[in-house]
């Protein structure tokens, strides 16, 4: 079975010396939930000091002591893969990515410039409209349902 490090950024560390009250903690403890029950995968997971799943078997702490632990090449590197959950806004995860990139050589994540596209909604619209796609700023909907 393969072995999975995922890297949820609410949960795992990722607002260590800040409040741990995000407004997308309950969105991200169902990620993390949907994952580390999974019979059919070995998942093991950063988890905040602060965060209920601290106690987890399958969790590897970070605390103010520790924090680096995210950016431990060797640690992630062996695993098989690695999965990084990081929210787009304030480019959070294009710079952990590109921060990482190229240490780490098992990650499960689109390219860095398809991140820094996807993360800037201004680029990505420009990019859209410069390739004839439609985007949700251009969508007229065909159907009532919509409206």
């Amino acid at each position: 079975m393969k072995k999975i490090l995922v890297f949820e950024y609410i949960t795992g560390g990722g607002l260590i010396d800040k409040e741990i009250d995000h407004s997308m903690l309950n969105e991200a403890n169902i990620i993390i939930e949907s994952l580390i029950d999974n019979k059919n995968i070995n998942v093991k997971f950063f988890t905040d000091y602060r965060h209920k799943y601290k106690k987890h078997k399958n969790s590897i702490i970070v605390s103010p002591e520790n924090k680096n632990i995210i950016y431990d090449a060797k640690l992630i590197n062996s695993y098989d893969y690695f999965l990084p959950i990081c929210p787009e806004t304030d480019l959070i995860l294009y710079k952990y990515i590109k921060r990482i990139q190229p240490y780490v050589k098992n990650m499960i994540i689109s390219s860095l410039d398809s991140l820094l596209v996807a993360s800037d909604k201004f680029l990505l619209k420009q990019i859209c409209k410069k390739n004839n796609i439609l985007n949700p700023d251009l969508y007229i909907p065909q159907s009532k349902n919509f409206e």
